[in-house]
């Protein structure tokens, strides 16, 4: 019985090392595929052996492979091709994982050419003699003309599977250099020098193949490269070109391709994401290398590990973010950027301030004052105890400003209700526990709780009552005395709403339903999620019957498969005797949550 897996790396370089350290550090399984044997040292199941599209179909068959993430190397065209060929054809998505490219359309010092093939007729027709290759071992072939006629030294690796290569192209021991690319420029100077190049011949390898460092070291000896430009493919499903755009992709196919089983699985709150961040920008200011993972404890008492993305901005302020990990909760800010900027000061002291993407308060009624930024005190007692722990680890007795920062805050800030509670600007940094639960509605009924308390901090003895947008919409046209605040959304908890709104003291309550909803909450059903209940024609058709309907009437209703439907055979008015009846249900089964006046409203 082979392994089941559901991502299938092909790598062997920079990119691939990447994506496997990445999946293997958020927990994700793998099979790592490289040409020949690789010395990677991955978690994932290893295979190795070059693959046509017939073996990747076998092979993702077999292994039931949802998900293939393309790392090799940019020129490594007939596999970018036959990857592409093998997945289209069963339906399967694609990343391409791609390097960062130099723009090079300013660069005086380069000249671009589109294959080996142009490169090696223009190269022989100059009048350059002494000419250094950095274009890897597979070229040597490629280039066989311009070695024949040019004196051409080849840069390879020291290894003698690359020297073997290297050898069966027919060209002359004296003619290969063996050693590792360094980033360095001096390096690269000291081979030009030492091969007294007069022309460079490189491919467009991007960043982790020092592309830059072979430029700056051709510009500072006045030496001219020719670029081969790296081959272009269009097909993949998604294109990334950073860890932190592949783990928030991955984040993403985790809710729909990547779903393993029915078990739902927690994640982590702003808070906790916020903390680890100002760790991880603490730690790089302090310690010789930024982490690229840190762990925290949490409100809840469990030990938490992070993948982090830092900078060192000067030798006082560094910058860390985290990708947000909600787990199979709905989110907004899954897979999001959440971070901190870590400031030395000179004034002792902690000081927290909101940075980009963080909202502000500007209504009371909320834990946090107005004026100030919208994080909630247990993220503030985090950061403060990490940082002051930090600095007794670090002996260091200097200020800190924390601030905490969503990237696209502002954004995803508008698809919440912030807004409504006078949060603005931006998200809220929240969590008490650290642990966000998959599809708890602990976090809507404490949304739902400080929209309340801003209504009635604004003097609102009456609360409007809808399950979402479009009957709010509604019922602001019937009552268009009252303000945007008075106006909360209960989604399908409408016996948790009406509790919180007797906590707190509210004097009257309006409800606005659609029939669907109104005859769930009749039957008694105070949570009227479709998950939780299904409309009962029966007991629609029974109301009816009790209403003195006709039995035709009374018939029909029992064959509905929507509550809708019954508007089309009884019309939907406030004298209606149908509707007369749904109302005293909903009425007798909300007043043991809320004792004081409800006034209900059926909406078309």
């Amino acid at each position: 019985m082979k392994q089941k897996a559901k991502i299938l790396i092909f790598g062997g370089n920079t990119e691939g090392k990447k994506a496997a350290w990445l999946l293997d550090a958020i927990g994700e399984s793998y099979i790592y595929s490289t040409k020949t044997n690789s010395n990677h040292t991955v978690m994932g199941k290893q295979v190795n052996g070059a693959m046509n599209s017939e073996d990747i179909v076998r092979f993702c068959t077999d292994y039931e492979i949802k998900l293939v993430i393309d790392a090799a190397h940019p020129f490594a065209t007939e596999l970018h091709q036959n990857i592409l060929l093998a997945t289209e054809s069963m339906s399967i998505e694609t990343i391409r994982f791609e390097r960062i490219f130099t723009d090079l359309s300013q660069n005086k010092n380069v000249r671009l050419f589109h294959s080996f093939e142009e490169l090696s007729k223009v190269v022989c027709e100059s009048q350059f003699n002494n000419i250094l290759a950095l274009t890897g071992t597979q070229t040597i072939d490629k280039l066989k003309v311009v070695w024949q006629q040019k004196h051409c030294v080849f840069r390879i690796l020291p290894t003698q599977l690359s020297l073997d290569i290297a050898l069966r192209s027919g060209i002359d021991q004296d003619k290969v250099i063996q050693g590792s690319p360094e980033k360095d420029v001096a390096s690269f100077c000291k081979l030009m020098l030492h091969t007294k190049a007069e022309l460079v011949l490189t491919k467009e390898s991007g960043e982790s193949g020092f592309f830059n460092e072979k430029l700056e070291a051709a510009k500072e000896l006045g030496v001219p490269v020719w670029v081969v430009s790296k081959p272009s493919f269009q097909g993949y499903t998604y294109t990334v070109d950073s860890q932190e755009t592949l783990q928030s992709l991955i984040y993403q196919l985790r809710k729909s391709i990547l779903k393993e089983g029915t078990e739902l699985k927690h994640g982590y709150t702003t808070g906790s994401c916020v903390t680890a961040a100002a760790k991880g920008a603490f730690l790089t200011l302090f310690d010789e290398w930024p982490p690229q993972k840190v762990t925290i404890q949490i409100p809840k008492g469990e030990i938490v590990e992070f993948v982090t993305y830092c900078t060192k901005i000067s030798p006082t302020v560094a910058v860390c973010s985290v990708i947000k990990n909600a787990g199979d909760d709905p989110d907004i800010t899954h897979g999001e950027e959440v971070g901190c900027r870590i400031s030395l000061q000179s004034e002792a002291g902690i000081k927290i301030k909101g940075g980009k993407g963080i909202g502000e308060v500007t209504l009371p009624g909320l834990a946090v004052p107005v004026g100030e930024a919208a994080i909630n005190p247990v993220p503030r007692q985090m950061l403060t105890n990490i940082l002051s722990y930090l600095k007794g680890e670090y002996e260091y007795d200097g200020g800190v400003l924390a601030e905490p920062f969503v990237t696209r805050g502002e954004e995803l800030a508008e698809k919440t209700f912030n807004p409504r509670i006078g949060v603005i600007g931006g998200i809220s940094i929240l969590g008490t526990t650290g642990r966000v639960e998959p599809y708890s509605n602990e976090a809507f009924i404490a949304s739902i709780k400080k929209q309340i308390q801003v209504a009635k901090a604004l003097n609102c003895t009456s609360i409007v009552l809808t399950s979402g947008l479009r009957s709010e919409n509604k019922m602001k046209t019937l009552l268009p005395e009252q303000p945007q605040q008075a106006y909360i959304h209960f989604g399908n908890l409408v016996g948790d709403t009406l509790e919180l709104c007797e906590q707190e003291g509210i004097e009257k309550v309006y409800i606005g339903l659609m029939i669907g909803k109104a005859i769930k909450l009749a039957e008694g059903h105070l949570n009227t999620h479709s998950k939780k209940v299904q409309f009962n024609a029966d007991f629609a058709s029974k109301l009816a019957c009790k209403a003195e309907y006709s039995e035709l009437i009374i018939e029909q209703i029992k064959e509905f498969k929507l509550a809708n439907a019954i508007t089309g055979i009884i019309p939907l008015t406030n004298d209606e005797p149908f509707y007369k009846e749904v109302i005293a249900l909903c009425k007798k089964h909300c007043a043991t949550r809320f004792k004081k006046e409800i006034q209900f409203y059926l909406l078309p």
